[in-house]
């Protein structure tokens, strides 16, 4: 089976549970830079995330089709942590 380098890469960051290399670096670069655009009180496109994070249109739509798409995973990724959160004890109180 033959697979690209790209979906190498892809099928790594994907399967390991501390993404990296330069695709996990460039969506992490582009939620950071929505969050503070969002945090400063804009709903950013993905247009304009692209051009504050200093990357290309094509590459910012690539990760984010959408603007829907990018603020659900900026919503994920704040909440993350709240979400998957378990307590430890059994006790209600």
């Amino acid at each position: 089976m033959n697979v690209s380098r790209q979906q190498a890469a892809v099928s790594d960051d994907a399967g390991s549970g501390a993404a990296r290399g330069p695709r996990a670096r460039t969506r992490r670069l582009m939620l950071e830079t929505a969050t503070r655009l969002m945090q400063a009180g804009a709903t950013p496109s993905v247009s304009e995330v692209a051009e504050a994070a200093e990357v290309s249109r094509a590459t910012a739509y690539r990760y984010f089709p959408s603007q829907t798409a990018l603020v659900q995973a900026v919503v994920d990724e704040g909440l993350g942590p709240i979400l998957t959160w378990k307590s430890a004890s059994t006790d209600p109180e």
